[in-house]
């Protein structure tokens, strides 16, 4: 419940006070006497302005029951269950009822009395669409004005003494910023001096000092006096004797001006009802509220459908999302299913091309292109994947010596033809002369031992169109009608385990 986006309506034994949420550009606070109709409808003109805001009622009537009880040392359950139990047998009678458990395992049982002032409002509220029925207590709400308004009372005992145009003079008596009591006194007649109104309030402080005395205020005990009265009041209420150890004045504009609140009442306005108001608003939430049985059952199902549709929006958000992800993944798989189509008719289309160039002896490829055709085979053929790590194994062995022009896998058996590579990187060429093809042979010899170097796991044989020269044979002994002696067939076994 957030008292930020609802109506608020101070109810006392004299009228109603209203003010409007902050959102709300065009309304504006409103008072209503008792028994004043045309001031009634005025307020009730404002809420039909807006009439799905809630309003949360501010009480400060005579009808107030307060009750503490000291908890036992159980689980938080128990505890609970003893509470209410306890609600229930001291309040039987009142059907307005809540409890509010403090940190220092004590409770408060609060409870608000039918009486006339409330009955009528709760009538008026029923006749609109919004939900109606939540009462807060002004002792309750403002009882942490105390300290915000004078630190010093954050510890030990303190009383605040305020006057509201819907009530009485209302005095709350707090220790260490909790309440403590609370009480309605009679407000001197209008006509009363200030002299008359500071006496008046000094006795009132006796009698309440006396009576706190059986909840531990000692008259050894400090305790500070805060006041919000009208400044004609002020030097009166300094210099009357008091049992007080300090006292703090403030008008309300004073007071509001001090809080921080979004406006204030006027530098002469002498009632607080507007500085409770704006307080109460600034908060979250309020400290307690009080509900009748029914009230409570549809607030609780009404909770229950809220939580429902969020719950129900999330779940649908979620869904939402993954639906999202999924068909993003979905898109971007099958994009990655055409690459890769294209990709493999593109290697397929180039494999073949390969073929058919080493058949006609044309154009020798360059290893990484063969590796490419081998893999695509791989794919398409099942062949095992071995030939691949065995290329590039071959490959920087190969390096500025030669370079193959056609292959033929087998399990563990690679049939590699390789072309010899010039010092300056060109392929050798088929026409040559003696002293070439010699060298030619001798390159080829090289080569084979140097696979074999490198290739521990295989034996390495060569074949060509004529066998490599023989020992201390004369280089211009063999044929000079021999061609393609650039080239030459490597057959690359595994050996046996």
């Amino acid at each position: 419940m957030n008292t930020k986006r609802l109506f608020l309506l101070l109810i006392g034994d004299k009228g109603a006070f209203l003010l409007p949420p902050a959102h709300l550009k065009e309304s504006h606070p409103v008072f209503a006497a008792s028994h004043d109709k045309d001031e009634t409808d005025a307020i009730m003109d404002e809420l039909a302005a807006a009439p799905r805001i809630p309003v949360l009622i501010l009480y400060d009537g005579q009808a107030q029951l307060y009750q503490t009880e000291t908890l036992p040392p159980l689980a938080f359950w128990d505890r609970t269950k003893i509470l209410k139990r306890r609600l229930k047998n001291a309040f039987e009678q009142t059907d307005l009822k809540a409890l509010l458990q403090n940190k220092d395992k004590m409770a408060l049982l609060v409870a608000v009395q039918d009486n006339e002032a409330l009955t009528a409002w709760f009538e008026r509220l029923k006749m609109r669409p919004a939900l109606s029925g939540f009462v807060s207590l002004l002792p309750m709400e403002s009882a942490t004005l105390v300290t915000r308004l004078d630190p010093v009372a954050a510890k030990g005992w303190a009383f605040c003494l305020m006057h509201q145009k819907t009530g009485r003079y209302r005095f709350i008596a707090t220790r260490d910023g909790q309440l403590v009591f609370t009480r309605l006194t009679t407000a001197p007649p209008s006509s009363a001096s200030a002299g008359l109104i500071a006496s008046t309030i000094a006795l009132e402080v006796k009698a309440l000092r006396d009576y706190l005395a059986r909840f531990g205020l000692t008259p050894e005990e400090p305790l500070s006096l805060m006041a919000l009265l009208p400044a004609a009041t002020h030097e009166a209420l300094a210099v009357t004797p008091m049992d007080v150890t300090t006292r703090r004045f403030f008008t309300p504009y004073q007071a509001a001006v001090q809080l921080g609140l979004p406006f204030a009442p006027s530098e002469e306005e002498p009632h607080s009802d507007l500085v409770h108001l704006l307080a109460l608003a600034q908060k979250r939430k309020p400290s307690l509220v009080l509900m009748k049985p029914e009230t409570r059952r549809l607030y609780q199902a009404a909770l229950i459908r809220r939580v429902g549709r969020i719950v129900t929006g999330f779940v649908v958000t979620i869904l939402l999302a993954m639906i999202s992800v999924d068909a993003a993944l979905l898109i971007k798989s099958q994009r990655a299913v055409s690459a890769a189509r294209q990709s493999v008719q593109r290697l397929e289309a180039s494999f073949m091309a390969s073929q058919a160039n080493a058949a006609s002896g044309d154009d020798a490829q360059t290893l990484a292109t063969l590796r490419k055709a081998v893999e695509r085979k791989r794919l398409f053929q099942n062949e095992q994947p071995e030939v691949v790590a065995l290329l590039e194994e071959i490959a920087p062995l190969l390096q500025g010596r030669a370079r193959a022009s056609a292959l033929d896998w087998q399990p563990n058996r690679l049939t590699l033809d390789l072309r010899l590579i010039t010092s300056e990187g060109g392929e050798k060429q088929s026409t040559l002369t003696n002293l070439e093809r010699d060298q030619n042979r001798i390159q080829i010899d090289t080569l084979r031992h140097v696979l074999q170097d490198g290739l521990l796991d295989y034996v390495i044989t060569v074949s060509s169109r004529t066998s490599p020269p023989a020992a201390n044979a004369p280089l211009s002994s063999q044929s000079q009608n021999d061609d393609h002696q650039a080239t030459a067939t490597f057959l690359i076994e595994r050996k046996a385990p």
